[in-house]
This record gives structure tokens, sequence and C-alpha cells, in this order.
């Protein structure tokens, strides 16, 4: 098992992935297609660990007519989601300390988190933590929080060089509170 923790990347590169540690195998149900998972788990009938919102998790390798890989080859996609996990672990984190209600699996909370990390992204904010800041206010705040003319300032000040996470430190609840009464408000309106 241990040569899958050496797997490939574009760009003819090797990255070492800790896939055996339950806080990332948590999200390679997601980030994996199934073939790729039935070679990782192959003999493996079953694997229990507790996911990052502390429930246990039964993971089995799916079926799959793939043959047995060598090393991983993850695609483009699949490297970014790896690379930008630390921050989708924070973000749950976060989320599930206010909201632990919200998507309680990793398989669906993970996604959900890593595309509006890519939003974040197409939004102009390059540095992880602008991103990370941004994806928490969708997440906390309200999840249009892009459409309030206060936070399209910010986000375009930072496409100019201004931190986003920084420009928004200071605010303070009654200022969010604001934010998403107006949000909730054009909400109700549409």
């Amino acid at each position: 098992m241990s040569r899958f923790c050496l797997f490939s990347v574009p760009k003819r590169q090797t990255r070492y992935c800790r896939y055996f540690d339950p806080r990332i195998m948590t999200h390679l149900r997601w980030i994996l297609t199934n073939g790729q998972l039935h070679s990782l788990l192959g003999h493996i009938q079953h694997w229990e660990l507790m996911d990052s919102n502390g429930q246990w998790i039964l993971t089995s390798p799916p079926e799959s007519s793939a043959g047995r890989m060598m090393r991983l080859a993850l695609d483009e996609q699949q490297h970014r989601y790896l690379e930008i996990l630390p921050a989708i672990r924070e973000c749950l984190k976060h989320w599930r300390t206010s909201y632990p209600d919200r998507l309680r699996d990793d398989t669906e909370a993970g996604p959900y988190l890593a595309s509006r990390l890519d939003h974040a992204c197409t939004q102009g904010l390059e540095d992880i933590k602008d991103q990370l800041a941004l994806v928490l206010h969708e997440v906390l705040v309200h999840p249009d929080i892009t459409d309030h003319p206060k936070i399209a300032a910010v986000i375009t000040s930072a496409r100019s060089g201004t931190s986003y996470q920084k420009a928004t430190a200071h605010w303070s609840a009654k200022d969010w509170q604001i934010i998403r009464t107006r949000l909730n408000a054009k909400d109700n309106v549409s």
C-alpha cells in the first residue's frame, strides 16, 4: 500500500499523499474516481474511519473494471483539490461549528467548498487566505455575499493587490448582520 503514497501529477511531477490519514481519506472519497479508489483500496474489504464531522464512515472499495495501478495519476483538478484541502478542512471546521446540521458528510461538503474556492478564484482572489475568507463569508453570512456592493468593492480592490482578508477582518458582527439582512431582503424581493 505504501506505493500509493506517491502519486503522479501533471507536468511529470510526483507528490506524497498520506491517503491512510483519516483527514485525507475522507476527502479522497470525492476527489478520486471509483477506479482510482478501487485501485487504492483493492484488497481491503472495509475501512472504518472518522470523518471531519466526527461521524464514523465505513468505506469499501467501489466496484470497478479498472485494473490495479502501480501509482495513482491525478488530473489537474484532483491535484488542485489536494492542494487546497487544508483550506477546505479549515472552512469545514468553522462552518460546522456555526451550523452543525448543514452538509454533514464530507463527500457533499468537500466538493461544495471546493467549488466555492474555485468561485473565489474566478472573482480574482489569488491568495488562498483571501479565497478562504470569501468562502467563509459565503457559508457563514450569505451564499450571495459577492452581490453586496461593499463586498464587491473589496473584491475589486483585492484584484489590485489589497488583501480581501485584511480588508474585511476588522468588520464587526453588526456590519456582517447588516450585509446579511440586506441580502436576505433582496432575496425576498426577487
